[in-house]
């Protein structure tokens, strides 16, 4: 893929890129308005859809935290696309989505009922992505009342309810108990090669699992993919964390975690070993400047400019390789 030199519409056509964001823990210690972390997305995504790129993102149909975001992206994304006045056709949001969290049930409607009524509120401007481990198994496209079911190697099937996506014998087989126990990290890794670039926000601390933190998590596989990465830590969370891991953010600025989290700290410990190969590839692209700026700012309109900046500048050229690690003894 060539890398983009427009400034217009056109400038990141044919990129995905993918997106890592979570609650935020930290907007009061920094002296930020609740919804802060909101109005810093909306002006990274408004910006991407207008210059051609589609949005990837692996959540959850559920959760449990305050923000779906989920259904925030999908409803950012198709209200900048209708703002932009953009002909309906590529759908500018990739929802990648586990087999394991489809089969997810509560007491009010089948697998097949809230699968198919995920589909119906992310709409046409979304594509569901279903995985089965790294194994893509359909690609649904909501439009209106039907949803097309694109089938490996197939043709679209469109179905109006839940009952005929759950007839599709593919379906039906994804959504069997008895199926695979995907992981997230399966699909953080999917999501990495698959990609053109990730930026990463906010991101919850969990105390449990030791800590362990899907925005570390994807920010390492993206280095180790060779994709470039971009952290915005001035709202807080993990990517904070993550910035200060990369020497993007000082010391003496981070905020202090006093819980106990091993895991976590292990994951900002291997991005450490990242930081000097960062900032060469980053001062090598004219980039480390912006990227100080982005891991240090907390104004949506500059943040928004910083990513798109960084993305046209930095084109498809990507982080070398890690090395392997030396043997024992060398």
């Amino acid at each position: 893929m060539a890398a983009a030199t427009g400034s217009g519409m056109d400038a990141l056509a044919g990129r995905t890129l993918a997106i890592s964001t979570s609650e935020t823990p930290d907007l009061m210690t920094l002296g930020l308005l609740d919804g802060e972390d909101r109005r810093v997305l909306r002006a990274v995504l408004t910006p991407l859809v207008y210059h051609g790129a589609r949005v990837a993102y692996g959540g959850r149909i559920d959760t449990k935290s305050k923000t779906n975001f989920t259904k925030e992206i999908g409803g950012q994304l198709a209200e900048a696309y209708r703002r932009a006045e953009i002909q309906s056709g590529v759908r500018p949001m990739i929802h990648y989505l586990r087999a394991s969290d489809a089969r997810k049930t509560d007491q009010t409607m089948s697998k097949e009922e809230k699968l198919f009524r995920h589909c119906r509120q992310l709409g046409w401007a979304s594509e569901i992505r279903l995985f089965d481990d790294m194994n893509l198994v359909a690609r649904l496209l909501p439009t209106g009342e039907i949803v097309d079911v694109v089938l490996s190697g197939q043709e679209k099937i469109a179905v109006s309810n839940a009952a005929e996506l759950g007839a599709l014998p593919a379906i039906a087989a994804l959504l069997a108990p008895a199926g695979t126990k995907d992981d997230l990290t399966s699909l953080r890794t999917l999501m990495a090669r698959d990609t053109d670039a990730r930026i990463v926000m906010s991101g919850w601390l969990k105390t449990d699992e030791g800590g362990h933190s899907g925005i570390a998590e994807e920010a390492l596989l993206t280095l180790a993919a060779s994709k470039p990465l971009f952290v915005i830590g001035g709202v807080g969370g993990a990517s904070r964390d993550v910035a200060g891991a990369l020497g993007l953010i000082d010391a003496a600025d981070l905020i202090v975690r006093t819980e106990s989290r091993p895991v976590y700290e292990q994951q900002l410990a291997e991005l450490k070993t990242w930081a000097d190969k960062y900032r060469a590839w980053a001062t090598e692209k004219g980039l480390w400047d912006a990227v100080l700026r982005l891991a240090n700012s907390d104004s949506p309109r500059e943040i928004g400019e910083l990513i798109l900046q960084l993305l046209l500048r930095a084109g498809v050229t990507s982080l070398p390789p890690q090395p392997p690690p030396a043997a024992a003894g060398a």
